[in-house]
């Protein structure tokens, strides 16, 4: 559903979607923590995402085994003029993000060569700002990959 939101996100202005709060905490968590992810990177680098409010299982019938939260993405166009390719970008993050535990220079070792990026970084230590900035450093030479995959 989150992929498929960002997708259509040209035609949202904003969304509210109650998750589990797990989930919740991925989308809005920041770098260098265990729950910043695709996910994190997608919804942040698309639109304002915040927590509006967490919902205990006390107030659902039957009671579920897990707490949830209210999450809000605001969509901004602006936003995207940012990225240059938006399919270069999303293959580099979910590229990089699939050997989540490995340096850059494992997962990316095939664009090492065309960026001045520091190859010896994880990906939960690159801010959304840093991957479109990695995203648009690649694109010209990264295009190709996303054409075959």
């Amino acid at each position: 559903i989150h992929f498929r939101m960002f997708d259509q996100r040209q035609r949202i202005h904003d969304l509210t979607l109650l998750v589990q709060k797990e989930e919740g905490l991925r989308m809005v968590a920041s770098p260098n923590t265990k729950e910043y992810g695709i996910l994190a990177v997608f919804s942040q680098a698309y639109a304002d995402v915040r927590l509006l409010l967490n919902v205990p299982p006390s107030v659902f019938q039957p009671r579920p085994k897990v707490d949830s939260v209210l999450v809000q993405w605001r969509f901004h166009q602006a936003r995207d003029q940012h990225i240059v390719n938006d399919k270069v970008f999303r293959f580099i993050v979910k590229k990089a993000f699939g050997l989540r535990r490995k340096m850059l220079r494992n997962s990316l070792k095939e664009f090492a060569a065309h960026t001045r990026f520091e190859f010896t970084r994880r990906p939960e230590q690159l801010s959304v700002t840093e991957w479109i900035q990695l995203s648009n450093e690649l694109a010209p030479v990264a295009h190709s990959y996303v054409e075959l995959a």
